[in-house]
C-alpha cells in the first residue's frame, strides 16, 4: 500500500492515461491521413493533419503533466521543476493553436470567407502571448499556471467550441457517402469537442469577474471531464476515420466496373471484327464471284447467291445475338464441327479452293463453348485474311488431334511476307493481334509462318483439358 501511495505522489495516472488517448488519436488520424490524403474527395481530409496534431501535441503536454510529481520530489533541482512546467505550457498551448486553427480551416471550407477567422485566430494568439509575457515577473509557478490557465481559456475554449460548430457543418458531407453510423459518430465527435469546451471553462483565470469558479472541485472537474472528452474524442473520431476506407472502397468498386464495362466493351468489338465482319466480307466476295459468272454459269451463279442468302441470314443472327444477349449460343461445342465445315464452305464461295482436313475420331474433343466460339473466330479471321490481303487461290485448313493437344492450321498459297522485316508490327491490326490474344487466353500457343511467294501459315496448339 505504502509503495502504491509513493507511485501516485511521483506518477499522475490520470494525466497519463488522457495523454494516452490524445496521442492514440493523434496517430491514428494522421496515419489515415498519410494514406488518404490523394485519395479522398472529402474537403475536410486536407485539414484533417491540425487535428492530429492537436491529439500529438495534447498527449505529450498531458505525459509531461504525468511526470510533474517527480520534479517536485525531495532533493529535485528546483531548475528541473520549472523545465517540467515550462515544456507543459508550451506543449498544451500549442495544442489548442492547432485545436483552433483546424476549427478556422474546416469552417473556412464552409463559409468560404475564412479572413476574419484567421484573424481571430492570430488576434487570440498574440493576446495569450502578450499576458505571458506581462505576468513574467511572478513567481514562476504563478507565472507559468497562469500561462496555462490563459491558454485554455483563449484558444482552447473557443476552438473547441468551433471545432464542434465546424464538424456540425460539415455533416452533410458525410451524410453524402450514405452511411448513417459515420455520421452518428461524427455527432458524438461534436458532443465530445462540447465537453472538452466545458472542461476547459470550468476552470478559468483568476480574473474579478471569474474567481467564484476557482477551487479545488473545479479543477478536478475540468480534469475529469476533459479526460471522458478526450476518450471521447478519441473514439468517435478514429470511428469516423472508417469513411475514407469507406470511400476508397467505393472509388475501388468504381473503377473496377469502369474496367469491366471497357473489357467487355473491347470483347464485343473484338468478336463483331472476327465475326460479323469477316462474314459480311465472305458474302461480298461471293457477291462478286456470282456476278463475274452471271454470263457463263448461271446455275453456279445461283447456287452461290441461295449460299449467299443462307450465310446473310446466319449473319443477321449473330447481329441479333450481339444486340439481345450477348450470350453465348446454347450448343455451340456440340455444333463446332458442323460450324467449322459451314465456315468452310462459306469461304468456297468466295472463290477460293478450300479444303478441310478434319482428323478427330469421333466427338472427343470436349471443347466447351467458348473454346469453341473462341476457335471458330480465330479460323474465319485467317481464312478472311488469306481472301483479303494474301491474295490466295487455295488454302488447306487442317484439325487434328494429337494425344492432348487440338492443332489447328491454316496454310494458304498466297503472296506472303517476310516476318523478320515486320518485326513488332505483325501483330499490330486487329486481325492477327485478336487471333493471338484469343489463342493465348485459351492456354494455347499461335504463331505465323510465311515468306514472300511461299504462302502463310497460321498455327495454333491448344491443350485440351
Amino acid at each position: 500500500m505504502n509503495l502504491l501511495m509513493t507511485i501516485q505522489q511521483l506518477f499522475n495516472f490520470t494525466d497519463f492515461i488522457t495523454g494516452l488517448v490524445f496521442f492514440i488519436m493523434g496517430f491514428i488520424i494522421l496515419l489515415q491521413y498519410l494514406q488518404y490524403k490523394h485519395l479522398s474527395d472529402l474537403k475536410i481530409v486536407k485539414k484533417i493533419w491540425i487535428l492530429a496534431l492537436f491529439g500529438l501535441f495534447q498527449g505529450l503536454g498531458q505525459w509531461v503533466a504525468a511526470l510533474m510529481p517527480i520534479s517536485l520530489a525531495p532533493h529535485v533541482p528546483t531548475y528541473l521543476s520549472f523545465w517540467f512546467n515550462l515544456w507543459q505550457v508550451i506543449l498544451n498551448t500549442v495544442s489548442y493553436c492547432c485545436l483552433y486553427w483546424f476549427a478556422v480551416e474546416v469552417m473556412s471550407l464552409v463559409l468560404k470567407k475564412n479572413g476574419y477567422l484567421k484573424f481571430s485566430a492570430i488576434l487570440l494568439t498574440f493576446i495569450w502571448l502578450l499576458i505571458f509575457l506581462l505576468t513574467h515577473s511572478l513567481n514562476w509557478i504563478l507565472w507559468l499556471n497562469t500561462g496555462l490557465t490563459w491558454s485554455r481559456f483563449l484558444l482552447a475554449l473557443p476552438g473547441s467550441i468551433l471545432a464542434a460548430l465546424a464538424l456540425n457543418m460539415e455533416a452533410k458531407e458525410f451524410s453524402s457517402v450514405g452511411m448513417p453510423n459515420i455520421v452518428n459518430n461524427l455527432y458524438g465527435a461534436i458532443a465530445s469537442f462540447c465537453l472538452y469546451a466545458i472542461s476547459c471553462g470550468l476552470n478559468p483565470p483568476k480574473a474579478p469577474l471569474l474567481t467564484f469558479f476557482s477551487g479545488y472541485w473545479y479543477a478536478a472537474g475540468a480534469d475529469i471531464l476533459r479526460t471522458v472528452a478526450g476518450l471521447g474524442m478519441a473514439v468517435f473520431l478514429i470511428r469516423v476515420m472508417e469513411i475514407f476506407n469507406i470511400e476508397n472502397n467505393k472509388k475501388l468498386a468504381a473503377a473496377q466496373h469502369r474496367e469491366a464495362v471497357l473489357q467487355e466493351r473491347l470483347r464485343i468489338g473484338r468478336d463483331l471484327h472476327d465475326g460479323v465482319i469477316q462474314s459480311l466480307y465472305a458474302i461480298g466476295l461471293s457477291l462478286e464471284v456470282a456476278s463475274n459468272n452471271l454470263d457463263i454459269s448461271l446455275p453456279k451463279s445461283k447456287q452461290i447467291l441461295d449460299n449467299v442468302m443462307d450465310n446473310l441470314d446466319a449473319t443477321i443472327r449473330d447481329i441479333r445475338h450481339y444486340i439481345l444477349d450477348l450470350t453465348l449460343p446454347e450448343g455451340q461445342a456440340a455444333k463446332w464441327p458442323e460450324n467449322v465445315r459451314a465456315l468452310v464452305e462459306a469461304f468456297a464461295d468466295t472463290g477460293i479452293d478450300i479444303q478441310l482436313s478434319y482428323r478427330v475420331a469421333g466427338n472427343t474433343l470436349n471443347l466447351d463453348a467458348h473454346t469453341a466460339q473462341e476457335l471458330q473466330y480465330v479460323i474465319k479471321e485467317a481464312l478472311s485474311n488469306a481472301a483479303r490481303h494474301a491474295q490466295a487461290t487455295r488454302v488447306q485448313v487442317n484439325i487434328s488431334k494429337k494425344g492432348d493437344n487440338l492443332d489447328i492450321a491454316v496454310i494458304d498459297n498466297g503472296v506472303g511476307f517476310e516476318i523478320e522485316e515486320l518485326g513488332d508490327d505483325l501483330l499490330s491490326g486487329n486481325g492477327l493481334r485478336n487471333m493471338q490474344e484469343r489463342v493465348e487466353n485459351l492456354g494455347g500457343e499461335f504463331a505465323i509462318v510465311s515468306k514472300i511467294a511461299q504462302g502463310t501459315e497460321v498455327l495454333i496448339k491448344l491443350p485440351l483439358k
